[in-house]
């Protein structure tokens, strides 16, 4: 395990280097966007890393997907998994593999199944219904221009945070710098707990979580775990300045 800032829960590539450099790595797995600070590591540079220590590099690219660029190929990548209910579409799981990989592991499989190409990889028959949906949600990715996407979700998420970090007894958990991060935030509000802050939002119809979001280790090294975790706030692609604006006035109220 790696570790990471205990204030805003960046990762450190330097100590990826130094765990390579011990010997005995085979694999990384690392996440292409944390779910919850948004950071977004240099997976070009963690690939080359693992490469250069006789290891390969996996990607969690869950919370990445729907709003940074990947390159798989190109940053070297040799296995990448991403859901679609992250990016407007069904609940499944995608996994992208190197070809010498597609047909070099052994998968978990039922013995009667196709053995060869993607079809080694299924458990069963397909989630046909599923597929569709997948096909349906990366269209719509489409429809958008990466760049602007990434500009619109970055400024709202600066928006949000500097009115958290502005706002008397709010802690923001995560990076100061929105640019090259996935939009999502957590934030703490002093004396109280992360489950009230969210119950009394919902009940100002403002959709946000709370808890640790699975992120068991990143809460408990940024220290959140006695206050049951954090908020999380995340930018997606309808999101509006008056939505951000509407969090930040319910949040003042609270605080």
């Amino acid at each position: 395990m790696l570790p990471v800032d205990p204030i805003d829960g960046t990762l450190d590539l330097a100590d990826l280097e130094r765990a390579l450099a011990a010997g005995g790595v085979a694999w990384v797995a690392l996440t292409g966007a944390s779910n919850l600070t948004g950071f977004a590591p240099d997976l070009r540079r963690a690939a080359t890393m693992a490469h250069d220590a006789g290891a390969r590099l996996h990607v969690d690219a869950v919370a990445r997907a729907p709003h940074l660029p990947i390159d798989v190929n190109g940053w070297g990548i040799d296995s990448l998994v991403t859901s679609p209910y992250k990016w407007y579409g069904p609940h499944a799981g995608l996994l992208v593999l190197q070809p010498d990989l597609l047909h070099g592991v052994e998968p978990y499989r039922v013995r009667p199944a196709d053995y060869d190409g993607p079809d080694r990889w299924e458990t069963g028959t397909k989630a046909f219904e599923a597929i569709a949906g997948i096909g349906g949600a990366a269209a719509f990715l489409a429809e958008h221009d990466w760049a602007d996407v990434i500009a619109a979700e970055s400024a709202l998420l600066e928006w949000l945070e500097a009115g958290l970090r502005a706002t008397p007894r709010v802690t923001v958990h995560a990076p100061k710098d929105a640019e090259g991060r996935a939009p999502t935030t957590i934030f703490t509000v002093e004396g109280q707990e992360a489950a009230a802050v969210s119950a009394a939002l919902a009940e100002r119809r403002i959709a946000v979580w709370s808890g640790d979001n699975y992120a068991c280790e990143l809460i408990d090294a940024l220290g959140l775990r006695a206050g049951g975790g954090a908020v999380r706030a995340g930018i997606v692609r309808h999101t509006t300045v008056d939505d951000v604006d509407a969090l930040l006035t319910a949040v003042g109220e609270l605080a």
